[in-house]
């Protein structure tokens, strides 16, 4: 089995459908079924994959290593992010995200698609949620998942009330799209 690998369904269970969307740390020591059988790979390091799966389509959506990824209010950051969940919405599912150790850009994603997936329900009580979902990694800090999530609502603009508009600003992160693949109910 993968380091820290999970089904995002699994902590949110009654909202996600599952074996749509997996996480993990770097997949290569894995057999395809071990890792949720993907049919989309999406790797998050800025090394490219160095295991193939047959049949698996492989995505590469890189930030650099010197970018701090958990400083949300970072302009870097903010476009990683936008093109990161453009792929997944245009992606066959089922997914498995990754990174090197699967809790920090991929840790990064998972809490911020989330908040897009669940931004009708409870504000606070789904961050806690979604702090508790990465809290289950191996290596994780809550502080910094925290902070993560902290600095998308700093880049809120008060004169826009949708969060999504004023965070992604201009890149469409296909908000739509995103719930009719990942949601039990749209």
């Amino acid at each position: 089995m993968c380091d820290n690998f999970s089904d995002v369904a699994e902590s949110f269970p009654e909202l996600i459908r599952p074996r749509v969307l997996y996480r993990s740390a770097d997949p290569r020591f894995s057999d395809l079924t071990s890792i949720g059988n993907p049919r989309t790979i999406i790797n998050l390091r800025m090394e490219p994959d160095n295991q193939v799966f047959q049949g698996c389509t492989y995505i590469h959506c890189p930030i650099a290593n010197k970018i701090e990824k958990y400083d949300t209010t970072q302009e870097e950051v903010r476009k990683w992010l936008a093109v990161t969940f453009q792929q997944i919405a245009l992606a066959e599912v089922p997914i498995l995200l990754h990174c090197r150790a699967g809790k920090d850009r991929t840790g990064i994603v998972v809490a911020i698609l989330l908040k897009i997936l669940l931004e009708h329900q409870s504000a606070d009580a789904m961050e806690d949620r979604i702090i508790a979902d990465y809290m289950k990694s191996k290596g994780r800090d809550e502080h910094l998942i925290a902070m993560a999530l902290h600095g998308v609502q700093q880049r809120i603009s008060k004169k826009e009330p949708n969060w999504l508009r004023s965070y992604f600003r201009k890149e469409n992160v296909f908000p739509m799209e995103l719930r009719e693949k990942l949601l039990l109910y749209k």
